[in-house]
């Protein structure tokens, strides 16, 4: 990545968590942070869950499932965000835990149509590669 991508991408970033890199660096490390048993605040979260958003975007699923992960164990079990950890996996070629996590999300969120929805296509992907083998 040629210098003015990184800044670029560093603008980018502070536009879309509302902070600036070192913000979301502080929230990351909070979050890796197990001496500190405090919830994390709704910003440092709605943080967190941008910059995922934005490393999908640039095809980063192995980090991004890393920091959902991370957040879904400080936060506690969340639909939102396990649809967006399995969606990660799908998208990181790791269908079964995908369909694993989505099952867990619908538990949490049974009339979820969004969830309901990738977890049957997730399943209905892992047929079609059955079929054509």
């Amino acid at each position: 990545m040629t210098s003015t991508e990184f800044h670029k991408l560093d603008q980018l970033l502070e536009a879309l968590v509302g902070g600036s890199p070192s913000d979301l660096q502080d929230a990351l490390r909070g979050l890796r942070d197990e001496r500190r048993p405090d919830r994390l605040s709704p910003e440092i979260v709605e943080k967190v869950v941008n910059t995922a958003a934005l490393l999908l975007t640039v095809g980063q699923s192995e980090q991004v499932c890393i920091i959902l992960a991370a957040l879904n164990e400080r936060c506690g079990p969340n639909a939102d965000l396990l649809n967006n950890l399995a969606y990660a996996h799908m998208l990181g070629g790791r269908q079964q835990e995908a369909i694993r996590i989505w099952e867990e999300a619908l538990t949490l969120a049974p009339g979820d149509d969004l969830i309901a929805s990738n977890l049957a296509r997730a399943r209905e992907s892992i047929a079609d590669r059955a079929d054509s083998d």
